[in-house]
């Protein structure tokens, strides 16, 4: 599937990363499959899809198969609330369906759903919904790698790839900032401002590293995001 244009990685991305570096799953803080029908408030609905789609990257990147097909099925009927039901097709279905048994070709269809749903929505021209969505999913995304850590060690290869959520976020916001008269984008926004002012202060610390090859001397500028506990 060809990828769309589009500056936010899929959440699955973020849950392979630290499954790969020992976070235990906490089946407990994925949204509840019941209260997702609760949701129809215009202003939030794409805000919960991206939510959902998120605790579905989650429930596959750690093998939750019972629960990655019926928040497969969740995000379907919400997908179908925001009259985007197309890119949830049957055919997909049946593919998570045949995978039930094979933990990595599921977290690919997860993030195929993603991508799927970026593209359709870049397509039909409705960008305000893209960008919250994107919105749900990184708060959800990044809400569950914190819980989920046992304790914080700001050495740790999951404490830098929170910090590096600075970046993304700044990518988001401006996503946002595009599409800020879209409806409900501008409250979406206000309510940032929190976690715009924590990742603002976040320190980004620069070195320069000295190579030689072939006799050319080149000079090799690395960051880093530091992140303290507090």
């Amino acid at each position: 599937m060809e990828k769309a244009n589009y500056p936010i990685p899929s959440p699955e991305k973020m849950f392979c990363f630290i499954s790969d570096n020992g976070v235990p799953y906490t089946k407990e803080l994925i949204n509840s499959i019941d209260k997702a029908i609760e949701y129809n408030h215009p202003e939030t609905k794409s805000l919960i899809f991206g939510m959902y789609t998120a605790d579905l990257a989650y429930a596959a990147a750690y093998k939750d198969f019972e629960n990655a097909i019926e928040l497969y099925k969740v995000v379907k009927t919400l997908s179908a609330k925001l009259h985007i039901e197309e890119m949830m097709t049957e055919e997909l279905l049946e593919e998570v369906f045949s995978h039930f048994e094979n933990p990595d070709s599921l977290v690919i269809i997860a993030g195929n759903s993603y991508y799927a749903s970026v593209k359709f929505l870049e397509d039909h021209k409705q960008a305000d919904k893209l960008a919250l969505r994107s919105l749900g999913g990184w708060i959800e995304s990044l809400y569950i790698t914190l819980n989920s850590l046992e304790s914080f060690d700001p050495s740790s290869k999951a404490a830098q790839r929170i910090a590096d959520q600075k970046i993304t976020f700044w990518n988001l916001y401006t996503y946002l900032k595009a599409q800020e008269e879209g409806l409900g984008v501008a409250q979406a926004i206000r309510e940032l401002k929190d976690i715009r002012e924590i990742l603002a202060a976040l320190e980004e610390v620069k070195s320069a590293k000295k190579s030689a090859e072939n006799g050319n001397s080149t000079v090799v500028t690395n960051s880093k995001i530091l992140i303290t506990q507090e």
